[in-house]
């Protein structure tokens, strides 16, 4: 099976990460798993300045390959920093490394991986990259790879328990980027913030598509409304300063967020829409998970699955 790109799969990845939930048995450790990376965000972030790669999607990926350990290089965990050794696993012959941000930044930016280059920084984005920085195997497969989904409501059985080497009853034990991403969210929910920047979750000629067809198609005006919304979230994501200095209501609405149950649902999504549309300040990382819910809800994402994919 070729591998989808990132255009065909990140719906479907958008709805994965929608409805992926931590493991009630895995809940206590993943939160500690993100205070630990919390605690070291300074490092990750020396890391993002020179790569452009968020602190998290890197931190996130660093304890699925060494457990948040700095003596094990970015690659593949292989505790080789300050020891003039190189890499010995896959990648092969990377180094030698005096420090673990240097061996970060060639890990992110070394031929075949090239993560710099990368501007969009979605939520989507990020699960479709952690998926081929550690390889994409588990697509072939039609397995959810476990380096996303470990401990999540969404693990599958089936494992590469070496290099090529496949296991259809092996159940990762390890923590899946997405499980920890989801913890860092529940101990900071802005730790997924992103800066301004051109790409949400959705494109605007498919949000706007939904519209088209949703009004043809005679569909009640509550699902073109959600729809409209949608197209809303993504113009507004793209809009650096609307609506400046109009923040007569955000007062208003974050008090009304507050009183829904911490702003569950489809109404907790428009109203924290509104707020940032009236403050003039959007994070697309909350933009994006507004239009997941929204989307979500009124049945706008596809049913199935994004493909699912594997490891080294």
């Amino acid at each position: 099976m070729a591998n989808p790109s990132f255009a065909a799969s990140k719906v479907g990845l958008a709805n994965l990460w929608a409805k992926a939930t931590i493991s009630p048995d895995d809940h206590a450790r993943a939160v500690s798993a993100a205070r630990k990376l919390i605690a070291n965000r300074a490092r990750y972030e020396a890391v993002q300045a020179k790569t452009g790669v968020p602190w998290w999607w890197i931190a996130c990926a660093h304890w699925r390959e060494s457990s948040g350990d700095f003596a094990g290089v970015l690659h593949n965990g292989e505790k080789i920093i300050g020891t003039g050794r190189k890499t010995r696993l896959e990648p092969p012959n990377r180094g030698p490394f005096s420090t673990w941000e240097a061996a970060a930044i060639d890990a992110l930016t070394m031929p075949g991986k090239q993560l710099d280059k990368i501007t969009d920084w979605s939520i989507p984005r990020a699960l479709y990259q952690w998926e081929r920085f550690n390889g994409t195997g588990y697509i072939a497969r039609g397995v959810n790879s476990p380096y996303l989904f470990a401990a999540t409501s969404l693990q599958q059985r089936g494992k590469y328990i070496a290099d090529g080497k496949w296991s259809s009853t092996a159940w990762d034990e390890q923590l899946g980027t997405v499980a920890i991403a989801k913890a860092l969210v529940e101990l900071d929910p802005h730790a997924l913030d992103l800066p301004s920047g051109p790409s949400p979750v959705i494109e605007i000629g498919a949000a706007t598509g939904a519209v088209v067809a949703a009004t043809a198609a005679g569909v009640p005006s509550p699902i073109v409304v959600g729809a409209a919304v949608v197209v809303l979230v993504i113009l507004a994501a793209n809009v650096r300063r609307l609506f400046e200095g109009k923040a007569m209501f955000s007062a208003i609405f974050a008090n009304w967020k507050t009183s829904t149950a911490g702003g569950a649902g489809i109404l907790g999504a428009v109203i924290d829409i509104l707020v940032q549309i009236n403050t003039g300040s959007f994070d697309l990382g909350r933009l994006m998970t507004d239009a997941t819910v929204i989307a979500t809800a009124l049945g706008l994402f596809a049913a199935s699955d994004a493909p699912k994919a594997a490891a080294k």
